[in-house]
C-alpha cells in the first residue's frame, strides 16, 4: 500500500520491509525527535534516548533509565538552549545532540549518509574524507573502505571495487 512517505511493503510474516525512522513527539516541542532507524537488514539502530515526562531518559543502547546526561537546565522558561542541544520540555532541560547527530533549528537531526559527527553537542556533520564512508544516517564516524575497495571522493556512502589489476 501507499503510505505517507512512500510505498510500504511487508514480508511473509507481516514485518515491514525497508527503512523507517522511529520518532517521539515531545510535549511543547515543535516537530518530532528522532529516536531510532530501522532497516530490514540491521533491525533497530537507536540514536537518541527516549525522554520520559518526568525528565528521566531510557537509553535503549545501555538498557538503563536515569537522569539525562550532559543536560543543562535553562534559568528561565524563555531561555533558549545552547547550540548543539535540543529542549526537553518533560524534564525542562536542554540535552546535547548525540554523536552521529547535529542540532538544526533547535532539533537534533541525524547526519546524512556520507557524513558523520563523532562529538556530542555539535551543529553540523563532517563529510567523510577520501578513502572513508558512512553508509547509514546517524553515523558517529566514517569508516575506512575495506581491502580491495576505495573511494577517492569526499562525502560518500559507498566504497567502489578497485579496477582490475589495481588494489587498495
Amino acid at each position: 500500500f501507499q503510505g505517507l512517505t512512500g510505498r510500504v511493503a511487508h514480508d511473509a510474516v507481516g514485518d515491514r520491509v525497508g527503512v523507517f525512522e522511529v520518532r517521539q513527539l515531545v510535549e511543547g516541542q515543535t516537530g518530532f525527535r528522532a529516536l531510532a532507524e530501522y532497516t530490514t537488514e540491521a533491525g533497530f539502530k537507536w540514536m537518541n534516548p527516549f525522554l520520559w515526562r518526568d525528565g528521566t531518559v531510557y537509553d535503549a543502547n545501555d538498557r538503563k533509565t536515569g537522569e539525562a546526561l550532559d543536560a543543562v537546565r535553562p534559568t528561565d522558561a524563555v531561555d533558549k538552549c545552547p547550540s548543539g542541544t535540543e529542549y526537553n520540555t518533560a524534564g525542562a532541560m536542554c540535552v546535547k545532540c548525540a554523536p552521529g547527530w547535529f542540532e538544526q533549528g533547535a532539533v537534533c537531526t541525524m547526519c546524512d549518509p556520507g557524513t558523520s559527527q563523532p562529538v556530542a553537542g555539535q551543529t553540523s556533520c563532517e563529510a567523510c574524507r577520501a578513502g572513508t564512508v558512512a553508509k547509514e544516517r546517524g553515523e558517529p564516524e566514517c569508516l575506512p573502505c575495506p581491502e580491495g575497495t576505495n573511494q577517492s571522493e569526499v562525502g560518500r556512502r559507498e566504497c567502489l571495487r578497485c579496477p582490475l589489476g589495481t588494489y587498495a
